[in-house]
């Protein structure tokens, strides 16, 4: 009995001994591998073969359409009698010619919608012309003019501010009127100013190209019209 006794105590002290080894273990081995530094360690092995995974190819882009450029409608300078006015002025009080009365010589010639040729005489030098043309919505750098002969230019000049650049749009809106009478197609808004010191003529001048006529259109310089002649 005392036999059966000694035994079982032996055989519950190696089972508790056992156990007490497992726990030894199993506390050494969270010391140096803790589930913490595990799970950081599977997270960097993770993360390294994702990055070492090979890349999908990108995606090629969608081509770009370029829509087409549209140019600036010109501006119409004739559609209104003001903003002819105002074109004028601006060529008036160019810094070369402030304080000056300027002249130009022979014709004066406007083109719808917003082109003006003209020749002016130089204030400081008498002698020159210069031409200068509106387009594009500026003035721009005058051209020389070459003159021929010796004739006296003070009798082919006029003063500038003696016509008013806003005349054109009445002559046209009267034009246009006179075409629908004479059931012929409008103007093309051409304009001429006429100096003539030869034939004494200082009036405007528009035309009409009809389908079985033309007609040429004849005005004041305040704008009246005054003949209106077949050609």
């Amino acid at each position: 009995m005392q036999q059966l006794y000694f035994r079982l105590i032996v055989i519950a002290a190696m089972v508790m001994g056992v156990q007490a080894c497992d726990q030894v273990g199993k506390s050494v081995k969270d010391t140096y591998d803790p589930p913490a530094e595990k799970a950081k360690k599977t997270a960097e092995e993770e993360e390294k073969q994702a990055r070492q995974a090979p890349k999908p190819a990108p995606r090629p882009k969608p081509p770009v359409v370029e829509e087409p450029v549209k140019e600036p409608e010109p501006v119409n300078i004739f559609e209104t009698e003001a903003r002819l006015d105002s074109v004028q002025q601006v060529l008036m009080q160019l810094p070369r010619f402030k304080g000056k009365r300027l002249h130009f010589l022979n014709n004066i010639y406007f083109y719808s919608p917003g082109r003006i040729l003209l020749e002016l005489q130089d204030p400081l030098q008498p002698e020159h012309i210069d031409s200068y043309e509106y387009e594009d919505g500026a003035w721009q750098e005058p051209k020389p003019v070459k003159l021929r002969g010796n004739r006296n230019l003070t009798n082919y000049l006029m003063p500038l501010d003696k016509i008013r650049f806003g005349t054109v749009r009445k002559i046209l809106q009267t034009s246009r009127q006179k075409a629908r009478e004479l059931n012929e197609p409008e103007p093309d808004g051409y304009v001429r100013f006429i100096n003539s010191y030869t034939f004494g003529r200082r009036e405007w001048l528009t035309s009409i190209s009809g389908q079985r006529h033309d007609y040429t259109l004849l005005f004041t310089m305040n704008g009246q019209l005054k003949q209106v002649r077949k050609d």
